[in-house]
């Protein structure tokens, strides 16, 4: 079961009162979230990196999915294996801001190689 923050505090006993808290982005995901936007409405289907337990990378697929509701997010190359991506003409591949180059990468290699894709 999921916990937040506040309930791991309360359960370790650890006073509040004097905390205030902020449920943000980091700057460097809010400074994604338009260009991501752009990104996402010119491809017929985007391919999202990230790691499952990214918080900014969840909030970056949320982006691209409220674009393109042909949003499919992946963690690694074995995940597109569950894909099937035949019926789109251009797929964008991008990912959260802590998701290696080299990793998009090696997806969108793999996408463009496969039959996934529509020839």
């Amino acid at each position: 079961m999921h916990k937040t923050f506040k309930q791991k505090l309360n359960e370790n006993g650890i006073d509040q009162t004097s905390l205030i808290f902020n449920d943000t982005i980091c700057r460097a995901v809010s400074n994604r979230e338009g260009e991501l936007r752009k990104f996402a409405q010119t491809h017929d289907a985007i391919v999202f990196v990230s790691g499952k337990k990214s918080s900014n990378g969840k909030f970056l697929m949320s982006v691209c999915k409220e674009e393109n509701p042909n949003t499919f997010f992946v963690s690694n190359i074995d995940d597109l294996t569950e894909l099937d991506l035949s019926s789109y003409n251009t797929i964008g591949v991008c990912g959260a801001t802590s998701t290696p180059s080299w990793l998009m990468e090696k997806i969108a290699d793999t996408i463009s190689a496969s039959s996934l894709v529509k020839s």
